[in-house]
């Protein structure tokens, strides 16, 4: 029976390195599709809204103090009254570590303002009060495409194990 050696720690670098690039390219494509398919807010058509309920909420934590804008608007189509309390198109409430971040939305939402909400003309009820700008999306896209291409080529370059020699 032959005896089998342990890889070496150039040999672990190499494949832990091929795959911290394809999922960092992962990661890139990920984020810049999310960002191109919060664009369609883009498209959505406006209705003019008043802010019934501007708070801002502080939460402590180990890390220090965020702060959540809770914002709730009116708004009418076609006759028909929905509320929205969507700030934009993000999946988790939007936070801020500085106040004055927090603030500044809470300046251009005040209660009683008149504001645009932007809506789904398929659905009225979905709606957000900022719309997004997708920025860097087919950056974001290429860099991850570039990073994945680059990991599998150099887990099929470097990755071969080499057969000792007799």
């Amino acid at each position: 029976m032959k005896p089998t050696s342990a890889p070496s720690f150039f040999s672990i670098a190499r494949y832990l390195g091929c795959i911290t690039f394809i999922a960092l390219g992962s990661l890139f494509l990920y984020q810049g599709n999310k960002s191109l398919a919060w664009n369609r807010i883009n498209d959505w058509p406006a209705a003019e809204g008043t802010v019934e309920k501007a708070i801002l909420q502080q939460s402590y934590s180990k890390g220090g103090s965020s702060f959540r804008p809770c914002i709730s608007c009116r708004y009418f189509v076609d006759g028909k009254e929905y509320h929205c309390e969507n700030l934009d198109e993000s999946v988790t409430p939007r936070t801020f570590s500085q106040t004055r971040d927090a603030q500044a939305i809470m300046q251009k939402f005040s209660k009683g303002r008149k504001v645009q909400v932007f809506y789904d003309p398929k659905d009225p009820s979905s709606a957000v009060l900022r719309r997004f700008n997708p920025s860097g999306s087919y950056q974001s896209m290429g860099l991850g495409a570039f990073a994945i291409i680059c990991g599998l080529a150099f887990f099929i370059l470097f990755g071969r194990v080499s057969k000792p020699q007799k």
